[in-house]
């Protein structure tokens, strides 16, 4: 399975990210992000942020069975804030992130039933971390901040997803 360095690493020496980044110099790396199935696989996306024009570049890696696809311009929802994301702060993988997270989840949050798990690689106020969400069962998200370089869980919560009335 490939990993947050690897992803990176592919899309950045692919011919679709170079001959992009040669006509948009100044978009910045912003986010690496994957939603994950119940066996732990799913698509990445890495996306490349311009603040003059608050757009995003998104790229989704070759797998054997399709080649590098790349969603242009996308808008941003939430741009304020959006900070680069330097891939030397990155020292531990998701594997480790996502079981520092599940270990506090069960811990914090019981073992309520989890329907979908995704996490946004990012650099945040606390530095660069793995922003997983859990949706459950009873429309909740779990949501924890793991730490990048050491895997400690720097912020976690749970809200309603919706409120049924």
């Amino acid at each position: 399975m490939l990993d947050v360095i690897e992803v990176l690493d592919a899309v950045e020496e692919s011919a679709e990210f170079k001959t992009w980044n040669q006509e948009h110099p100044d978009y910045f790396l912003a986010h690496v992000f994957r939603s994950l199935d119940n066996l732990g696989e799913g698509e990445w996306q890495v996306g490349y942020y311009l603040p003059k024009t608050q757009k995003m570049t998104t790229f989704i890696p070759a797998t054997p069975e399709k080649k590098i696809d790349v969603a242009r311009d996308l808008d941003v929802l939430k741009p304020q804030g959006l900070l680069p994301l330097d891939k030397a702060t990155i020292h531990i993988d998701s594997t480790t992130a996502l079981t520092a997270a599940a270990k506090k989840r069960a811990e914090t949050y019981g073992t309520e039933p989890i329907l979908k798990t995704f996490f946004l690689m990012q650099n945040s106020d606390n530095g660069t971390i793995y922003n997983i969400t859990y949706f459950t069962q009873s429309f909740k998200t779990i949501n924890l901040h793991i730490s990048a370089s050491d895997a400690s869980v720097l912020e976690h919560s749970k809200n309603n997803l919706a409120a049924f009335g």
